[in-house]
Order: structure tokens, then sequence, then C-alpha cells
């Protein structure tokens, strides 16, 4: 089989890309089917790619129509045998058009200004055949200037763009940005390192692309090689966006650049680089075993995303910190602000990782107003039980590196198959011993609350929590123009006692009006322990209701360091 793709851009403006699938060496007898991916690795949700997909149709090489009929919402089945369209052909032209106006790191995007392609959302494959060495082509306005991406490129003529992809997989996984992206790099133990990026940054005091290089080299250390030929970050720019995801061989990133002027949100930045970045070890290739090979017609089910994204949540602010482009006490700010998130979230003690990993397809990808009441995230939690590993393991003069160092070294003894829970429990026991072993599976199948002030005291660290003034009403609030409207209600909280909804909209607290521009004043006089009468709008109809509120749940205020050399010996620093 001889399997090669053209994809073409006649007009960015119509956010169209126009794909020309064609086919030969290949057995025409008998129906075969051509299939939409439905889901991208790295971002469990099925995003029904197949919605962008218009004009679906297939030539012979002689121009002539070949019978084509779509037989569910991704797919389409081709029969060269079709009595009103029978054909022998010795190739064919499988054709059509993907509607490109979707920003993100999952999907693709078409404009006047550049292309973004995202293999997953844009290349159709052939149903139960082995696709190998696929050719790509790829042309686009002249006006534009760079193709940036990992594939191998074959081309022979300057004008004619062509790229190999040694498999399916490798053609979705090897994302594709053409325009007039800015394009920089930097050599790393001797292999490529592009940095590209679309959109307009602000003047910034620090350099991006060294302290991209700054985190490429404290991140590679750990596992002490580099699994790929060449890598590329991938960034866009543009207001309001945030994401990552991660490739085998690159990452696409997306981030607000105003917000990177502020010290904080460049940090995050930083973590977020760090973050995908590991990924090239832990998830593209240190794996569950269901991510690889994928079904990308169905949800692919594991419990072990805890491993995948909490593992790498937990490194990721780490490797900044190792790289010198945070402070400790900015660290441990970070981290503070981590555990809060995670106290805060009522939905800890009824769902566990396990459960959180499982359910990512249908939970943490379409979150809702009852979403931390009930869930948890495998990446907030995940992370922090890392945090409390890492603190387990130094009694036995063991770390994290240790722990990632024995992942990798399983990895490579079997690249083609991923690991089970019993290979890292195994590990975790091998470095330490059979309680440590248990106590942390535990800690993945249920829902107790992590030991953090252990965690921490074992690392020359003290967790010191504050009862807040501040009243509490377990509201969250969103605004209309002038309106106020509740959000979301927490579990077990005053707003939820007194019987509030997620929708209500804030009309009078005694009497007086609610309004947005007024909202810090009113929420400044409520007094816990006090009964409010309130007026509610809740589907058209006007209900008063009593609100009662009390003080705020005690939060961490700060993470003290008692003993620097033990925090050091902890963190790798």
């Amino acid at each position: 089989m001889h399997l090669s793709y053209k994809i073409s851009i006649p007009k960015p403006s119509n956010h169209m890309l126009n794909v020309k699938i064609s086919l030969s060496e290949f057995d025409f007898d008998a129906p075969f089917t051509f299939f939409m991916p439905v889901w991208s690795p790295g971002s469990y949700l099925v995003r029904e790619y197949s919605r962008h997909v218009q004009g679906v149709r297939c030539f012979d090489e002689q121009g002539r129509r070949v019978f084509v009929e779509q037989s569910d919402k991704n797919r389409y089945t081709v029969n060269c045998q079709h009595p009103d369209f029978k054909v022998a052909p010795r190739s064919i032209s499988f054709e059509y058009e993907v509607y490109c106006n979707e920003l993100t790191v999952r999907t693709s995007h078409i404009d006047s200004t550049h292309a973004f392609i995202h293999g997953p959302s844009v290349f159709m494959g052939i149903e139960d055949h082995a696709m190998k060495d696929l050719v790509l082509e790829v042309e686009f306005p002249p006006l534009w200037s760079n193709l940036s991406t990992t594939l191998k490129d074959i081309s022979t003529e300057r004008a004619v763009f062509k790229y190999q992809a040694s498999d399916y997989d490798e053609l979705l996984d090897s994302p594709i940005e053409i325009g007039c992206q800015e394009t920089d790099g930097f050599m790393y133990e001797g292999k490529e390192h592009w940095w590209i990026y679309w959109g307009l940054l602000p003047k910034l005091e620090w350099n991006l692309k060294q302290d991209i290089e700054k985190l490429v080299a404290e991140v590679a250390k750990v596992p002490g090689e580099l699994p790929y030929e060449k890598y590329m970050f991938m960034a866009h720019f543009a207001p309001g966006l945030y994401g990552g995801l991660e490739h085998s061989s690159s990452t696409v990133l997306a981030f607000d650049p105003l917000k990177m002027v502020n010290r904080k949100s460049y940090l995050d930045w930083l973590s977020l680089v760090a973050h995908e970045y590991f990924h090239v070890w832990n998830v593209k290739r240190i794996r569950p075993k269901a991510l690889g090979p994928f079904d990308y017609q169905k949800e692919n089910y594991t419990k072990m995303l805890w491993l995948s994204e909490g593992l790498t949540v937990f490194m990721d602010e780490l490797f900044v910190l190792r790289s010198g482009l945070s402070t400790v006490e900015e660290y441990l700010e970070q981290q503070k602000t981590n555990m809060n998130r995670l106290l805060s979230t009522a939905g800890r003690k009824f769902d566990s990782l396990e459960d959180s990993s499982f359910n990512a397809w249908i939970k943490l990808y379409r979150p809702n107003e009852n979403s931390m009441n009930s869930t948890v995230s495998y990446y907030l939690k995940g992370g922090l039980a890392f945090f409390v590993l890492n603190a387990w393991l130094k009694p036995f003069d063991k770390s994290i590196n240790d722990f990632i160092a024995k992942l990798w070294s399983d990895y490579k003894s079997h690249p083609e198959s991923g690991i089970d829970e019993d290979i890292v429990f195994n590990i975790i026991e091998s470095l330490s011993d059979k309680k440590t072993r248990d106590d942390f599976s535990y800690l993945i199948s249920g829902t107790d609350d992590l030991p953090l002030e252990a965690a921490a005291k074992e690392c020359g660290l003290e967790i010191v929590f504050e009862q807040s003034l501040k009243v509490w009403t377990g509201l969250d609030m969103k605004f209309q123009a002038e309106q106020v409207f509740i959000d979301r209600v927490h579990l077990d909280s005053p707003g939820m006692k007194d019987e509030f909804n997620s929708g209500d909209e804030l009309i009078t607290i005694d009497g007086l009006r609610v309004m947005k521009s007024q909202w810090d004043k009113h929420s400044e006089w409520l007094k816990p322990e006090q009964k409010y009468q309130v007026v509610v709008a809740r589907h058209g109809r006007l209900t008063e209701l009593e609100l009662t509120p009390a003080r705020s749940p005690s939060l961490i205020k700060e993470i003290k360091v008692l003993d620097a050399k033990a925090v050091s010996k902890a963190f790798g620093l």
C-alpha cells in the first residue's frame, strides 16, 4: 500500500483546508473505510473532529467518480464494486475539506496570518490497515515564508514542500505551523531545539529562549538522555489563551502575552513549558498500557493519569526552581496555592485518583457547577501525591529523581508496551519498602486526605494554617453587565444549607439592591452568624431566602522553611 497526503490552503481567510489522500498499490476489490479521529492523545475528550469535514468525494486515476458513503459520524466507506459506480482503479484520490477556525493546542486554525495544523483534526486514516511510510505535501500562500514541523523533510525542489512520516501515529503527532512565525533555536547535546512562535509579544524583561534552554538542560538531566533527533517548542500568543499539548518531538503552547509581563504569570508560563517538555519522557514514552497503540475512534480508558499528569505537575514547578528561574520562596508559594486549591475542593472526599483518571473523558474535560463538589483533578491531587512520595523516599536516601530513573529504565526494557500500576508500585517498593508501596497505593485508590503536613515536615518545612476573619457564604459569583449571578455553590457551605442554587440572580440583600459595581461593598458588610434576607430571581420567579454566613474555613497561610539543608536535599537543589 502506498499512501500520500496533500494539503492546500487556497484562501486562508475562509479558514478552509483542502485535503487529498492518494492511495495506490492496494486491493480495491473489497470495500474499505476512511476514518477521522475523534480525540487527540494527551487531551482526553471526544472532540468529534468530523463535524468540521465537508465535501467528501473520491475519484480514480482517470477522474471517474468512485462510490463513497458515510457509514457513521466519522467513517466513510469506499466501494469500487458498487453496481452504479463500478470501477477497477489502479489508484484513487479521496478528497475533502476541513473548516479550521478554533485556536487551541488541540484543534486547527487558519486565518490570513497563519495556519496551525493539528493532525488528528484534519488527517483521516484507513481502518484496519497498517499505514507506513506516509508522504505529506503542503501547499500554502506564496507570501508566507515559513513552515515549521518535526516531520522529516524530503523535498527535492525549493518550491515543493514534502515531508515523510514513518506511520500514521507520527503524522498525527507532528503539528505544523505555516506563515511568517518567528523562528529561533539552540543546540543541546548536539541536537537542534527549535523555538518558534506566532503572535505578538510585549517587551519583556526576561529572555524566553534562554529560559527555555535552561529548562531543557534541567529536565533532560533527570532521565539522562534525549530520545529524539530534534525538538520543537511551538507557541501561540494571543489574549485569553492558555494550554499545552505534548508530542513525541515537539510541544504546542498557548499563552496570553500580556500576562507574561507579570512575574507570577511568567513563572506559570515556565512551568507550562517544563510540563510539556517533560512529557517527552513521561507520557509519550513512559505511558499506561491503554495509551499506545491508540484507538483514535473511541475513548482509551486508563486509571493511571495520576502518573502521566500528576508526576508531571509535581515536576514542572520543581524544574523551574532547579533551573534557577524561581526562588525557594516562589516555589513554596506555588505549593501553598496548589494545596489550598485541593483543600477547597470538596470532591476530593469522594473521587479517588484512579476514578478521576478513568472518568476524565466525561468529567475533567466537561466540568459543571457541581464538579468541585463531586470530583478532584488528577493533575492537582496527583501532583501533591508525588510531593508526598518524594518526602516518603527521603528516609531511604532516595528521591523523585530515582523514581523517574527507574521508570525510564523500565520503559527502555519494553518500549513497545506501556506499564501498569503494579510496575509503578514495584518500583516504589524497590526504592523504599513494602509499607511505602502500600501507603502510596492507598493514596491513589482511596479518598483520604493526603498527609501534606507530615510530608512537608520530612522535607524541612512547616505548613502554617490560619483561620481567616473573612465571611464565607460558599457562593461563587459571576457577572453579566451589572447583574450578579451565583455560579457555584460549595458543598456543606452556608449557601448550600440555605438552599441557594447555581444560576440564581441576587436581587437584594436586606432590601439593598445587589449590583456588580457594589458587590465588594455588599460582601464586606456581611457578618458571620448573622441572618440576612435575600431575594433571588430563579427561573423567572422572585424567591425569598435566608442566608447565614459563616467564617471562612482554615487554609494554609504559608509554608515555612525550618531546615534549609533538608529542603535543598529533598528537592534536589
